[in-house]
């Protein structure tokens, strides 16, 4: 049984960013959200988010949104998704906090395996869009992944 739960995505799958048309038919509304006590990591061509390791001292905080999803068609948008992620990501069940009041929600999360995300380079300040503009990256939907 899937737990109908929003969709915190932090990355290309993010509104306006290069995998966003992979989402956005199931998407009825979202808001910006962050995610305490992980890292983001530069994959190159999208980002990988691993929750931290109590006292690690490059924990932070990742910058993304929180996507409320259309119930018809629920469990096919995330069997969708999970193959997109593959076996490098694990979809799980983690307290998110919205940015405008400050509630906290849980929500679907698509985190990176630590020894993955760990071979990789932490974005300063967790944020995959403001790193991406200023690091003039420009990724289209076919290099998404």
């Amino acid at each position: 049984m899937i737990s109908f739960a929003p969709l915190f995505t932090y990355g290309t799958l993010m509104f306006d960013q290069a995998a966003f048309h992979r989402l956005a038919p199931a998407v009825l509304c979202y808001a910006p959200a962050r995610l305490p006590g992980a890292v983001l990591h530069d994959l190159g061509r999208y980002p990988m988010a691993a929750l931290s390791e109590a006292g690690d001292q490059a924990a932070q905080v990742v910058h993304g949104e929180l996507h409320w999803l259309a119930s018809e068609g629920y469990e096919r948008t995330l069997a969708l998704l999970d193959a997109y992620e593959g076996d490098g990501y694990t979809r799980a069940i983690i307290p998110v906090i919205l940015a405008e009041t400050g509630a906290r929600v849980e929500a679907w999360v698509y985190l990176g395996k630590p020894e993955i995300a760990a071979r990789f380079p932490v974005i300063p300040g967790g944020d995959w869009r403001v790193y991406v503009e200023r690091s003039g990256y420009s990724v289209s939907m076919e290099e998404s992944r």
